[in-house]
């Protein structure tokens, strides 16, 4: 309910009108406004001015962080804030010095020391003039939050640890469908550097036959008609020559932080082909026509 009440609540003045009077609300009905919001949520709201310092907040501060509202009106927020996370509040006090709506995660300072997770939102208080004077904020409890947070960062690592020490190539793609994140093995096995690959388009490795087949399967998966696709086709090394290769992307159903749960593995089958077709892997033509044209990457230079 917390959050709702906080998104239902309005930027005074022009957005918030006196009852009486048709104009902007004074500072003590302002207070009595947001007094009355505070009322009705378990969550925190509180008032700021320009200068980032707490104006007014309401009593249920107290059983969330232990402090009681004199402690904290007149004194700096950036006090109550963990210290690794005082740059996202530096980047959301300008951005509400312009009059943007934000939503930050931080760890705010309990009375007994300790910190406690919490979704902040903030939105900007204007005068009749359109002029930002301040900004409102709601303090959400946000510890499941930071624990699911927590939980992905610890899954990332631990595939991570995995994919570094497989022979196998592991690749996360984006929600863009761009290579988000790639072994380290991708180096020893096409030349490629990480950095190299890092945002590469989709295409831009695959054999020209083999594009439309690679298309079809990643656009199934994209639409999520299907959980997992494979195949194999030819991706181009470092070198300019064209490697067979078997390709699975599924989806984790863990999302990264950008939203995307799909986790693609590459392994060489350059032997395989040759010994299941008759002839080396690499007798088929290498290299499209458009390579020799385009500049040679030099390794780890991204370009």
């Amino acid at each position: 309910r917390g959050a709702a009440v906080f998104e239902e609540m309005p930027a005074p003045a022009p957005g918030v009108e006196g009852a009486a009077s048709g104009g902007a609300l004074s500072p003590e009905a302002l207070a009595a406004h947001y007094r009355l919001l505070a009322e009705s949520t378990n969550d925190v709201v509180g008032t700021g001015d320009n200068a980032g310092r707490i104006t007014w907040i309401s009593e249920s501060v107290t059983s969330v962080l232990g402090w009681v509202p004199d402690d904290l009106v007149g004194r700096p927020f950036s006090e109550f804030v963990h210290p690794e996370d005082l740059p996202t509040v530096a980047r959301a006090q300008q951005g509400a010095g312009v009059g943007e709506r934000i939503r930050m995660d931080l760890r705010l300072r309990c009375a007994d020391g300790s910190h406690r997770p919490m979704e902040i939102l903030l939105a900007p208080i204007v005068d009749e003039d359109g002029h930002v004077v301040g900004r409102v904020a709601g303090w959400r409890d946000g510890l499941g939050r930071f624990e699911e947070k927590r939980a992905i960062q610890a899954r990332e690592a631990a595939y991570r640890l995995i994919a570094e020490n497989a022979d196998d190539v592991v690749i996360r793609i984006g929600a863009d469908l761009r290579i988000a994140w790639v072994s380290p093995s991708v180096l020893k096995l096409t030349g490629w550097s990480e950095h190299d690959l890092l945002g590469a388009p989709r295409w831009d490795l695959i054999h020209p036959a083999d594009v439309p087949r690679v298309s079809e399967s990643t656009r199934a998966i994209a639409s999520r008609s299907t959980a997992a696709v494979s195949w194999e086709s030819r991706f181009e090394s470092r070198d300019g020559f064209y490697h067979w290769w078997s390709v699975s992307i599924r989806r984790t159903g863990e999302s990264a932080a950008d939203g995307s749960d799909l986790v693609m593995t590459m392994r060489t089958i350059d032997d395989e082909v040759s010994a299941t077709r008759g002839r080396p892997a690499d007798a088929t033509p290498h290299r499209h026509p458009g390579l020799h044209a385009r500049p040679t990457r030099p390794a780890g230079s991204g370009a």
